[in-house]
């Protein structure tokens, strides 16, 4: 049986409940899915690609030692972005976007990016004169923070460039401190909620981000409720949870499916959207785009990260020298991906993980991905807009 539904985005998406695959519709609203969704494999060639947005790791220190985190494990090897190596980013960025047509997303990440508040700043006024000077569009600008720094320069400096600021809570204050300690062992989550607020009041576009813990999978929703319920936003981010040196998923199941989709409903019934691993899976559909990767990369458009020591890379998380741009590789799809009814909104598997394990495949991703079609399917209220559920 094949039924038509209408996005929230007014997009119509056919699903077939015999083999849960998700079509977009033709003009004609056919029920023969569009080419671009047939099983074809495509490879996926970087060199091509445009970079849309750049996550600058700043640096990798941090002055949390969150559980499992990457600069807890790796204290002695860290690095930091010097001035010279900013501006020769900088720089790099602005030649790349001379030509595009929609503003560019600088996010600010670590480590703790605000242990380097003076390159921000700096990046921040190179690229304020450039749009000045019409070279580039305005960009603009986000940060993802534990919060423990924020201060009123800080603050001022956020609504001054309309900055979107992304602050990391993992739970009610046990379990954030827990997971977020302090060097000390210190109460962090007291202090994280005053600096919440304090932006809060002062206006700044500001939001939760969660990453979920499998020590704490069975309290994922709980855990989740509060901060909605004790958090103002208007947008609830929860994070994949994966293993640094593999990008292994840790939670992928059909466990996890239903929990985000409680999340999303509970979410929405307090008029907060959230973004989750859901979230590409249903862009690619309303956007009448085929995934084309493991990551959120829709067309020729991607996130590019870049490194402490200036490297850019086609991989959001890590940084390594195998991921440098000036690399042209190409990813073939195994030949499972083929046949697979996921591969339409799936994208494929993720070419780090690939290159980092040799694996062909993430089997927690994978599980994720087959489980989530049956699970929007029979939560699709939650997707429509009011006037169509």
């Amino acid at each position: 049986m094949k039924k038509i539904y209408k996005t929230s985005w007014g997009v119509p998406v056919m699903l077939d409940f015999n083999t849960l695959e998700m079509f977009e519709v033709t003009d004609d609203y056919s029920v023969q899915p569009d080419a671009r969704l047939m099983l074809e494999g495509l490879d996926l060639d970087f060199s091509e690609m445009v970079p849309c947005a750049y996550r600058i790791a700043l640096t990798e220190h941090c002055n949390l030692r969150c559980v499992d985190c990457f600069v807890t494990k790796n204290l002695a090897t860290h690095l930091v972005m010097t001035p010279e190596i900013l501006e020769d980013v900088i720089a790099r960025t602005i030649t790349n976007s001379k030509n595009l047509t929609t503003p560019v997303n600088y996010q600010f990440f670590g480590g703790e990016p605000l242990l380097k508040f003076d390159l921000i700043k700096r990046a921040v006024e190179l690229l304020d004169a450039a749009a000045f000077r019409n070279e580039i569009l305005q960009p603009t600008y986000s940060l993802t923070t534990n919060a423990m720094l924020v201060n009123d320069e800080i603050i001022d400096f956020f609504k001054q460039h309309n900055f979107s600021v992304g602050v990391s809570v993992d739970g009610d204050k046990d379990t954030h401190n827990k997971l977020r300690p302090d060097p000390q062992f210190n109460d962090t989550f007291s202090v994280v909620r005053q600096k919440y607020f304090v932006m809060v009041d002062a206006g700044i576009n500001i939001h939760v981000l969660i990453t979920p813990n499998p020590a704490y999978a069975d309290q994922l929703v709980s855990l989740a409720k509060y901060i909605l319920d004790e958090f103002p936003m208007k947008t609830f981010t929860v994070n994949e949870a994966f293993e640094y040196d593999t990008l292994r998923w840790t939670m992928g199941s059909k466990e996890h499916v239903e929990a985000l989709i409680e999340i999303t409903r509970y979410a929405k019934e307090k008029g907060i959207e959230t973004d989750t691993v859901l979230t590409p899976i249903l862009s690619a559909i309303s956007n009448e785009t085929r995934r084309r990767s493991a990551c959120s990369i829709l067309g020729k458009e991607f996130l590019c990260s870049v490194s402490p020591d200036g490297r850019f890379s086609f991989c959001a998380q890590k940084w390594v020298k195998d991921f440098d741009l000036n690399k042209s590789q190409k990813y073939l799809l195994p030949e499972q991906c083929k046949e697979c009814y996921a591969l339409g909104y799936c994208g494929g598997p993720c070419p780090a993980f690939r290159a980092l394990t040799g694996c062909e495949v993430d089997e927690n991703r994978c599980a994720f991905m087959r489980a989530a079609p049956a699970k929007i399917i029979e939560n699709l209220d939650i997707f429509l807009d009011d006037e169509e559920g």
